[in-house]
């Protein structure tokens, strides 16, 4: 094992979820809303999912991730944030933690693409992501969103950490 290896896995940031609410209300300020879906990738883990998950649609991606998908009211996004909270905070309870990736929470302004905001649970931070079609992205409008949302929204400073979920339920 190297100097900078670990020999257990980052403990995840979960309560940065609960601050969705408060990006959403800055966000219907640009004019964007809630779509009423958000989901939660996984890696592959032994033993399955956590239980809380029954509650969530189940898919997987062509890289073998799990999805967990929630649908809400369109604008009950408090409802959202407690049920996404509750899943993971289960899952880590569970042993889970050290699998959970991101959150992916869609926004739209009524025409698509979809405008997301994504949770990294290993940084604690959110980042936009406004794809315009397949592998293509919208970087100037993810700058917007960022400028939009303010620096008190533990946004996410790296930009070459704002990966793009391509293919993610609800986008």
């Amino acid at each position: 094992m190297g100097l900078l290896s670990r020999s257990k896995p980052a403990k995840p940031y979960l309560d940065g979820l609960t601050t969705l609410p408060t990006l959403a209300t800055a966000l219907r300020e640009a004019g964007l809303r809630p779509t009423g879906a958000a989901s939660v990738c996984v890696k592959p883990v032994e033993g399955g999912v956590v239980s809380a998950s029954e509650a969530f649609d189940m898919s997987s991606d062509e890289f073998g991730y799990t999805w967990l998908t929630r649908r809400t009211a369109r604008d009950d996004i408090a409802r959202l944030t407690e049920e996404l909270h509750a899943l993971v905070v289960a899952g880590d309870q569970a042993g889970f933690g050290p699998a959970l990736l991101c959150a992916v929470v869609p926004f739209s302004d009524g025409r698509k693409p979809t405008v997301a905001l994504i949770y990294r649970f290993t940084r604690g931070t959110w980042y936009p992501f406004a794809p315009t079609g397949p592998d293509e992205r919208d970087n100037a409008r993810e700058l917007e969103i960022r400028t939009r949302l303010g620096k008190d929204a533990n946004l996410e400073r790296d930009l070459t950490r704002w990966s793009p979920v391509w293919g993610a339920p609800g986008l």
